[in-house]
């Protein structure tokens, strides 16, 4: 199906190109228009020309974005060639750090980190539910799962908001649900036909919003939490195949997909701009092998207005609207406020354990800051009024 649509798609371009490229508008209308609210498809709005002058903006604004590199935060996952549970860094995924063997006999098409419990939760195909250690990597069987008829479950999510644990699944042939799953009961309540062909990985946004990725159509969508229906959001920029996993960083609200790309015949992970569906190369997975995470995680916390001072790092007020007062065990020698994009804005250097930012530029709206001390760095979230 892909390489009809491939072929069919590259003949339509040629008719129309010069037929649309006397109409495309510029790009800043272009953008301004995408701003606002649209019903129905996206080529209904814009012309096929116009879709390429945003991708093009889209994806050279990506690759220029300011990325809190730095952070390096590890994403979990079992790296499915060998078996093996352990790690990779979000910014040089190029190297594996195995944390144990697993001892599952199956493909792990699923999984996710429980900020609730600070436990991976595994389905593998056979539909046996792993629990896993994240420091010993140690697997406990809990037992079978049953999906929905004919499927298996290719990506879980819990929402952060209500603590739901969301499974997608699919036949492989042409049908893909959503679901609930209670862990202590192990059962499945079906919420609905997705309408994705083969939806393979599923994420969700620090809002709840639920994402899924259809390696079919090479899509990504949005999907409805209570009819399950899926919505296109657009085209992921490269050929996807096999088993693939989609997360999130709560720190930032980036969200990643590790999947195969069939043009350089290698894993890899990216990151998706969200309102167009495109994703950006981080790095390649395990450099030099065929290396497959069909699930992958960040082990973050809940993000809230904690009082972190139990871990010598203090943010107050929170939420604040001018200046936000620091506070460490250790002096402060450098900190940085980022947007949830990654963008730094701010960045000031300090020689005490307390620290004064005045944060009364930025805009309302939520925010990452960043402190380095002499011993650590502590990244957390405030909030803008």
């Amino acid at each position: 199906m892909k390489n009809i649509t491939r072929i069919l798609a590259v003949f339509i371009l040629l008719l129309s190109a010069t037929a649309t490229s006397q109409n495309e508008r510029p790009i800043a209308e272009l953008l301004e228009v995408l701003s606002q609210n649209h019903m129905g498809s996206i080529s209904d709005v814009f012309n096929q020309g116009e879709l390429l002058l945003l991708e093009d903006h889209f994806g050279q604004a990506n690759v220029n974005e300011n990325r809190i590199e730095s952070l390096g935060q590890n994403i979990f996952g079992t790296e499915n060639q060998s078996r093996v549970f352990g790690t990779i860094d979000e910014d040089n995924p190029g190297t594996f750090n195995m944390i144990a063997n697993s001892p599952v006999p199956d493909f792990e098409g699923a999984g996710v980190y429980n900020p609730f419990d600070g436990l991976f939760y595994v389905i593998d195909d056979t539909d046996f539910v792993w629990v896993v250690d994240p420091i010993t990597g140690f697997y406990v069987n809990l037992g079978m799962i049953t999906p929905p008829t004919g499927e298996t479950f290719t990506g879980l999510e819990f929402d952060p908001i209500t603590g739901t644990l969301f499974g997608l699944s699919s036949n492989g042939v042409g049908t893909s649900s959503l679901s609930t799953i209670n862990l202590n009961t192990l059962t499945v309540t079906t919420i609905g036909i997705t309408g994705m062909v083969l939806a393979i990985a599923l994420a969700i946004s620090n809002t709840g919003i639920l994402y899924g990725l259809d390696i079919d159509t090479d899509r990504l969508y949005s999907i409805n939490r209570v009819t399950g229906l899926a919505s296109i959001i657009g085209h992921i920029g490269f050929n996807a195949n096999f088993g693939a996993a989609m997360f999130r960083n709560a720190l930032t609200g980036l969200i990643y997909l590790a999947a195969y790309n069939v043009a350089v015949n290698d894993s890899q992970l990216r990151t998706f701009d969200l309102v167009t569906g495109l994703t950006v190369l981080v790095g390649v997975i395990i450099v030099a092998t065929l290396a497959q995470m069909a699930w992958g995680s960040f082990q973050l916390p809940l993000l809230g207005n904690e009082d972190f001072s139990q871990n010598g790092f203090l943010i107050y007020p929170n939420p604040t609207s001018e200046i936000l007062h620091l506070k460490t065990n250790s002096h402060i020698e450098n900190l940085e406020i980022y947007s949830m994009l990654g963008q730094k804005i701010i960045s000031q250097t300090n020689n005490s354990v307390t620290a004064e930012v005045d944060v009364s530029i930025l805009q309302t709206g939520s925010y990452i800051i960043k402190v380095s001390t002499e011993n650590k760095t502590e990244v957390q979230k405030f909030v803008k009024q």
